[in-house]
């Protein structure tokens, strides 16, 4: 029953670990992406409006994730 209750509250633990960092992994994302069109000649606005909006998203969902979890 213990070694239950340890692996829950384990899976607790890294469920906000993952939660605190995902505005930051989003971000990551979104620059990736500007990096890559950066380096293509392609002509397409399109990857720089997703890259633009992960990095916004990402930044709001860090703001907001970070207020709710400690």
């Amino acid at each position: 029953m213990a070694a239950s209750v340890n692996k829950n509250l384990n899976t607790i633990s890294t469920m906000k670990n993952f939660l605190k960092n995902l505005g930051i992994i989003i971000i990551l994302i979104g620059v990736i992406i500007l990096v890559i069109k950066t380096l293509s000649s392609g002509l397409s606005n399109a990857p720089l409006a997703i890259g633009g909006g992960l990095i916004v998203i990402g930044l709001i969902v860090q703001i907001v994730l970070g207020r709710y979890i400690d």
